[in-house]
């Protein structure tokens, strides 16, 4: 119990430093996120490889592994690049990390109440069916009410009433459809961003990517599911491409 406790404690005091720091470097736009998006990719990409590094000190290297180093590789920096094209929008910036962070919370949450049925028991055996659907209403919830809040804020306020008043306006079904959508195919994707590091740390035996991050290990740990979140970004270029919109 002492040893969660420790835990819990170590993982809250750097979120309270994570957050912010992530956060003020994101508003204050330009050259700052500019450096955010080089200090994010260059950890990751360290990690990356010092991963496969101690792996392959004590392995023979095989093709496989080296298709996957290098996927991996290229998966990190297509993923930074896409976060990095978003440099004028800073609403969509922000909501890359809310999907991230809602997803993660409401899976946290539901799966160590309610979590019974295994997602991927040779992957990842404290993940749950109850987690992934919880994070992805969580995901869904807050982040379709941000979004109602941003849409309110483009419309001309006077006063609070108005503002309360283009809320509640935009609240139709139509854009409660287009919203779950887009905010479960997100969270699907930060699920499955999750799942993946998960079997790249089962398939080199190792825990964590590093301990850079108290409490939560590397960065490879904390921005798994970001990653795939920005590679998401692609998949739904693509589908706007061919006419689908959400």
């Amino acid at each position: 119990m002492a040893l969660m406790n420790n835990s819990l404690v170590r993982r809250t005091i750097s979120s309270i430093v994570l957050v912010p720091s992530l956060l003020l470097l994101i508003a204050k736009g330009g050259v700052w996120f500019d450096l955010l998006c080089i200090i994010l990719t260059t950890f990751l990409l360290l990690e990356w490889g010092k991963l496969w590094w101690t792996y392959l000190h004590n392995n023979y290297i095989k093709l496989f592994d080296i298709i996957i180093i290098s996927v991996g590789i290229l998966y990190i920096a297509l993923a930074m690049y896409k976060y990095w094209t978003l440099k004028d929008n800073q609403y969509k910036q922000i909501m890359t990390f809310l999907i991230v962070w809602s997803t993660d919370v409401g899976a946290y949450i539901l799966g160590k109440n309610f979590g019974r049925t295994p997602l991927a028991s040779t992957i990842s055996p404290k993940k749950t069916w109850e987690g992934f659907w919880g994070g992805t209403a969580m995901c869904v919830l807050i982040c379709s009410i941000v979004s109602y809040i941003q849409l309110a804020s483009l419309s001309p306020q006077t006063n609070s009433f108005m503002f309360i008043k283009s809320f509640f306006s935009g609240v139709t079904l139509f854009s409660m459809l287009v919203f779950s959508v887009r905010y479960t195919f997100y969270s699907v994707f930060a699920h499955l961003g999750d799942l993946l590091e998960s079997w790249v740390k089962r398939y080199v035996g190792i825990k964590d990517s590093s301990q850079l991050i108290p409490g939560h290990g590397g960065f490879l740990d904390r921005f798994d599911s970001f990653l795939s979140v920005c590679l998401a970004y692609y998949l739904k270029d693509l589908l706007h491409y061919y006419g689908i919109f959400f």
